[in-house]
């Protein structure tokens, strides 16, 4: 299965620093020469790219969403994981908005 996500942590000098990557909808052309994380059996790829390959070969009907309406749904989707991962609850600044 192709990478679609990364998550990096660094420790140095009693500080850590730590960050996720989702690949939801670009174009991986500029990274096929990439070796993720070392892995070279491991080829990066997006949730965009996969949910097109099964949409191709008639392994789901489902319908995805494309573009900006997926990217807003993969961050929401994100952001109920981690609230519920973590127990807290997100909440956004109406002035924001």
């Amino acid at each position: 299965m192709p990478q679609v996500a990364a998550v990096g942590i660094r420790a140095k000098r009693w500080i850590t620093y730590h960050g996720i990557a989702l690949n939801v909808s670009l174009d991986m052309a500029p990274y096929k020469d990439i070796i993720p994380c070392g892995l070279d059996s491991k080829p990066v790829t997006s949730i965009s790219q996969l949910l097109s390959e099964a949409e191709d070969s008639g392994t789901t009907r489902y319908r995805p969403p494309k573009g900006q309406q997926l990217t807003e749904a993969a961050a929401a989707a994100m952001v109920d994981s981690f609230a519920d991962v973590f127990g807290v609850q997100y909440v956004t600044d109406p002035s924001k908005s």
